[in-house]
């Protein structure tokens, strides 16, 4: 005998059959990779049509925030609140509204709430509260005998250590924050 054992028609029958559904399945992955590009561009679109709304909106109400002021400039709606929006602007007595109807909406369709405008001890606070929420990370070499804690990048050789300096970088943080408000 030679070996020869004939055409295996029904091995070739499947190796056809699988390079087919490799095929379709291709195919349909890249159907539905155009599919997604399609909809991120129709996104991205959505995205640049709510902003220059926005901008539109934004500059309609600093006009008529313009004339209200020019016409009542003593009006208890134009009264400072004695807080800050993060752009460094003052909070007036007729912004409140917005956040409060803006929170109603985004708790029923699950949102973020809006960012509101703080004042110059709580911008301070949250500053600092920032700092203090960064982990330490502590590594360890050979069991107990090379223990050191991480924090931003350095490394320290007590946890009281990295802790201090924590602490040390929130203080300055705070103060960093009472500063930049000052001046504004």
């Amino acid at each position: 005998m030679s070996g020869y054992q004939g055409v295996d028609y029904a091995r070739i029958g499947l190796i056809w059959a699988a390079r087919d559904a490799v095929a379709d399945e291709r195919e349909a992955a890249v159907s539905w990779q155009r599919h997604a590009e399609r909809l991120e561009r129709d996104l991205a679109a959505c995205r640049g049509a709510a902003a220059a709304m926005d901008a539109g909106r934004l500059a309609q109400l600093r006009g008529l925030k313009a004339a209200l002021e020019a016409v009542a400039p003593f009006d208890p709606v134009l009264r400072r609140t004695g807080r800050h929006h993060d752009s460094g602007a003052a909070e007036r007595q007729f912004e409140t509204a917005f956040a409060d109807a803006h929170d109603a909406v985004a708790r029923r369709h699950g949102v973020p709430l809006a960012r509101r405008a703080l004042t110059m001890e709580e911008r301070a606070a949250e500053a600092e509260e920032a700092v203090l929420a960064e982990p330490i990370r502590r590594t360890r070499l050979l069991a107990l005998f090379h223990r050191r804690w991480w924090w931003r990048g350095d490394e320290y050789r007590s946890e009281a250590g990295a802790v201090r300096a924590r602490e040390d970088a929130a203080r300055a943080s705070r103060a960093a924050v009472m500063v930049a408000t000052d001046r504004t």
